[in-house]
């Protein structure tokens, strides 16, 4: 009886997905907090009751649009990959319009307005502090998702290695020429 013996190439490179606490880490929370609070602003108005205007008007186009606008500052923060502090500036400047709006229309708290206030005032200050939580984050710029690490797998430090969008290796053991 004859053993037939197979040989099979065997790769060396072993490819491990990423640390989830480390793709964890790296999520900027401040944008997406901004993005939800953008998007009550402008659904909120189909829970709160909004009355109508003197002049038979919905009231509740002015939050809205505020509401439209807080959200296109918001994603525009969040998918920035440079200069993403004028877009938290943006931010803070709408959210800070909402409760200038909120203070110049008067009426406090009570009424049938006391629902609307309390949602623009909540709204406000919960945008402009997640600016001012964000604004520390919004100063870094985030890496193009075009350059990827290099991982060879035979050691070394690689971690520093980073593919350009034409290909070749930057990194500390290349020369770039001026």
């Amino acid at each position: 009886m004859a053993v037939q013996t197979a040989t099979r190439a065997v790769s060396t490179r072993v490819t491990v997905p990423p640390d989830p606490l480390e793709v964890a880490a790296k999520v900027d929370l401040a944008p997406i907090v901004a993005i939800v609070v953008a998007s009550w602003l402008t659904i909120s108005p189909q829970f709160v009751p909004y009355p109508l205007t003197q002049a038979y008007e919905e009231s509740s186009l002015r939050d809205r649009g505020l509401g439209l606008l807080l959200l296109f500052a918001a994603v525009s923060w969040a998918r920035a990959r440079t200069h993403r502090r004028r877009f938290a500036a943006l931010y803070g400047f709408i959210a800070a319009l909402l409760l200038v709006e909120f203070s110049a229309g008067g009426g406090g708290f009570g009424g049938e307005l006391g629902a609307v206030h309390w949602n623009e005032v909540a709204v406000g200050v919960v945008a402009l502090s997640t600016t001012v939580c964000g604004w520390k984050s919004a100063g870094r710029d985030r890496p193009d998702p075009s350059d990827r690490a290099i991982s060879s797998g035979l050691g070394g430090d690689d971690s520093t290695r980073l593919r350009s969008r034409r290909g070749s290796v930057l990194g500390p053991s290349s020369s770039r020429r001026g």
